[in-house]
């Protein structure tokens, strides 16, 4: 049940789903009930001033001793507070076997003999020798956060002053001296540098780094790696020794594919040697195999002279068979990568031939497929997820989900995304035919000050009309605009 109620706080309207609902949210409801018991202490207190007993100065007006009691209630101090005075000499006072007097004109000289009067500073001095957090995150450029978890993991201990915290400028300056000092950028790798350098992802990156442990300095919010290193460990890593073979010089020799390789490599036992991730194959070792053991089988000794000059053929890689086309062809039409079109040609059963180890795809049925990863829209202008991010100030979740919301044509080439910069500033702008004539929810709510379920009763209970792009809704202004000013009268 939706009944339009309006709420006894704040005077808005809203919708309620019982009778016995009072206010439109919990903010509200708390409101309304701080208030009441605001009101309810306020009575208390008044009903406890009238109850409490009027003290007649005028019965001690006159006298010219006075007791201790009497001078806190004419000056309006507590007793203690009197003792005090007399304890400190600003007061003299007789002291008599348990009675203390205090004559009246004593008390009328503290007035006549009063310094002159100083407003109270909140200056503090322990400031001279200690930072606040904002002096040290102006001064370091960090964060009050990383200031605290900093601080708690270096000792310095905090320094209290009313509500303020104040650490020791000494020791700060010492442990935070390092973030001052310049970076020789020219010596370090950023993760961002690695990234366009190496054409890997930013996450590759970071679990390239963590995996290795490079040497790094973090300062700020950025992370720095040692180049050398880096170089160092990807020079080596790329050194191939010239006597053995990669798997992809093996396939481009021989036509295997990586099954055939390492079933020889197995079998005969053929030397490996192994550089990080990478496996590399004996030269001499692997095309004597070959030699002697063509299709499995062990050659006659006068057999392998023909069989060594049909292997080392070269196999001309232009030779395609009609009506049929290799993934190279596919991925250079449709924008995919190569392990992206053998996978989808795997999943889906593109019929296939094989020569010499090389897959080759029906053309017929690959255009039928593929067909889809063309985009069809008439897009003026792509820019890449990174441009969009430093254009809009969308990254990440923020851009995927904004791309979704409106619609915004997409395409994927490479592995890499790309998006109609056109249709994002159309979006941005709130652009579309007589968009002037419509409100956008968040303006409808600005301009009348509603709230966003207000407006969607409105137009859920009304005959407002509604444009929808993407998955954004606007209404007309002058539908709404009638449909508000009317529930005003």
């Amino acid at each position: 049940m939706e009944i339009q109620k309006r709420c006894l706080w704040c005077g808005k309207q809203y919708i309620a789903h019982k009778m016995t609902t009072k206010y439109c949210s919990h903010q509200c409801n708390s409101a309304a009930y701080k208030d009441a018991k605001r009101n309810e202490r306020l009575i208390e207190m008044e009903r406890n001033d009238n109850l409490k007993p009027i003290i007649e100065v005028k019965k001690f007006s006159d006298k010219p001793y006075l007791s201790p009691s009497e001078v806190g209630i004419l000056l309006g101090l507590s007793r203690a507070s009197v003792y005090r005075y007399m304890a400190s000499g600003d007061l003299n006072a007789l002291q008599l076997k348990g009675k203390t007097r205090i004559r009246r004109s004593d008390v009328e000289k503290m007035f006549e003999n009063s310094s002159e009067y100083s407003k109270r500073g909140h200056t503090v001095s322990a400031a001279i020798t200690n930072y606040t957090l904002d002096e040290i995150s102006e001064k370091y450029n960090i964060d009050r956060r990383t200031i605290q978890r900093k601080c708690e993991e270096f000792g310095i201990k905090k320094v209290f002053v009313g509500p303020k915290i104040y650490y020791d400028k000494e020791l700060v300056d010492e442990k935070y001296a390092e973030l001052l000092q310049p970076i020789d950028t020219s010596l370090y790798y950023t993760a961002d540098e690695m990234s366009e350098k190496f054409g890997i992802s930013y996450t590759a990156v970071i679990a390239f780094v963590n995996r290795h442990g490079f040497p790094k300095i973090k300062r700020h919010k950025n992370v720095y790696y040692s180049k050398y290193a880096v170089d160092e460990y990807v020079e080596n890593k790329e050194k191939v020794d010239p006597d053995y073979y990669t798997y992809d010089e093996i396939s481009a020799k021989y036509g295997f594919n990586k099954i055939n390789i390492s079933y020889y490599v197995n079998q005969y036992k053929v030397e490996t040697l192994k550089k990080g991730r990478r496996n590399f194959v004996s030269r001499e070792s692997f095309d004597r195999a070959i030699l002697e053991h063509k299709d499995g089988v062990s050659q006659a000794s006068s057999a392998i002279t023909t069989i060594k000059s049909q292997i080392f053929k070269e196999i001309d890689e232009n030779e395609i068979p009609d009506g049929y086309c290799d993934a190279d062809q596919i991925a250079s039409e449709y924008g995919l990568r190569r392990p992206t079109v053998w996978r989808l040609t795997r999943e889906n059963n593109i019929p296939k031939i094989s020569i010499s180890g090389i897959n080759y795809y029906e053309t017929a049925s690959v255009m039928v497929f593929f067909s889809k990863y063309k985009n069809t829209e008439e897009v003026t202008e792509w820019i890449s997820a990174g441009e969009v991010e430093s254009l809009f100030g969308l990254k990440g979740d923020a851009r995927r989900h904004f791309a979704s919301r409106h619609n915004i044509p997409s395409k994927v080439v490479f592995g890499k995304a790309y998006y109609s910069k056109e249709h994002i500033e159309n979006a941005k702008n709130n652009k579309f035919n007589n968009s002037e004539n419509y409100y956008s929810i968040p303006e409808a709510m600005e301009k009348y000050k509603v709230k966003r379920e207000v407006v969607y009763a409105a137009i859920r209970y009304n005959k407002v009309k509604k444009y929808r792009l993407g998955k954004q809704v606007y209404v007309l202004k002058e539908d709404f605009d009638n449909l508000m000013n009317n529930k005003k009268q």
